[in-house]
């Protein structure tokens, strides 16, 4: 099974045998040549900065909680083991290291690697420019693309940046078909958004047509006079008595069949005695 080389860090060692608790993994020796985990370096007190060496063939398991060895004797110092010594001399941090193709191309760097049973580094997580914005996630490059593990650089064979996986979910989709899905989609998009475009443009022109033409049709009318509602006028009925027993005001008098004041005097009495017959 897999294992992460973080998850491994500050794992504490303990052993069958004794049951004892040997210490925890300070940091993970790297063979570059053999791309493998060489050992694991361990210390048991922190404040007597106290080194020791568990080479990877001794270790039983590495579990999510602890890794476990056969004995308390299975933990060496670095001195009696002259290879990892050297290897440690010149320590191959693999983390944070660029990520270059044959061809030149910067792929990213080194954000996390995989180890197996048999320490062989599987697959690499890779970060960086040509990842962000296509991927949410891990995106992994396979053991078998990486030619060299340098002390500054991480060389892998040209067109790996086509061979990259996406580690979320399980599922396996490479670079190249991401690309030729993101083009799809990106024409697909494309093409919507003239279609939207258009449809935009002769709503608009529509729109425009028929505020033009009411404009026009309001131009050609006479504009319509405001109609007023009169109010209708009553005359209060007066009652007959009272208009017989009504003073008339002389000024109000209506002349009659156009006689004249004189015409219209009261006759004056006759006093002359009448005569005898």
């Amino acid at each position: 099974m897999e294992k992460p080389s973080k998850k491994a860090l500050s794992l504490p060692v303990l052993s069958v045998h004794e049951g004892e608790h040997l210490g925890q993994v300070k940091s993970i020796v790297i063979d570059p040549v053999s791309k493998v985990v060489a050992a694991f370096v361990i210390t048991k007190k922190r404040w007597l900065k106290e080194e020791k060496i568990i080479p990877f063939y001794r270790v039983n398991q590495i579990g999510d909680h602890a890794i476990v060895i056969d004995k308390a004797g299975t933990v060496e110092k670095v001195a009696n083991l002259p290879q990892i010594s050297k290897l440690m001399k010149n320590p191959m941090p693999i983390i944070n290291s660029r990520v270059v193709s044959t061809s030149g191309k910067l792929l990213g760097h080194v954000e996390e690697f995989w180890f197996d049973e048999t320490g062989k580094i599987t697959k690499y997580e890779i970060g960086g420019k040509l990842t962000e914005g296509l991927w949410k996630g891990k995106i992994l490059l396979s053991g078998e693309d990486v030619v060299t593990i340098g002390k500054d650089v991480v060389m892998v064979a040209d067109g790996a940046e086509n061979r990259l996986i996406s580690g979320d979910n399980h599922i396996q989709k490479t670079m190249s078909d991401l690309k030729t899905a993101t083009g799809k989609i990106w024409g697909s998009t494309v093409e919507t958004s003239q279609k939207l475009g258009h449809a935009i443009v002769s709503s608009i022109n529509k729109l425009a047509e028929e505020e033009r033409k009411e404009k026009q049709a309001s131009e050609e009318l006479p504009p319509e006079e405001p109609i007023v509602e009169k109010e209708e006028i009553y005359e209060e009925e007066i009652p007959e008595e009272e208009l017989t027993n009504a003073e008339i005001p002389e000024k109000d008098l209506i002349l009659l069949d156009d006689e004249t004041p004189e015409q219209q005097e009261e006759p004056q009495e006759n006093t002359s005695p009448p005569k005898e017959t």
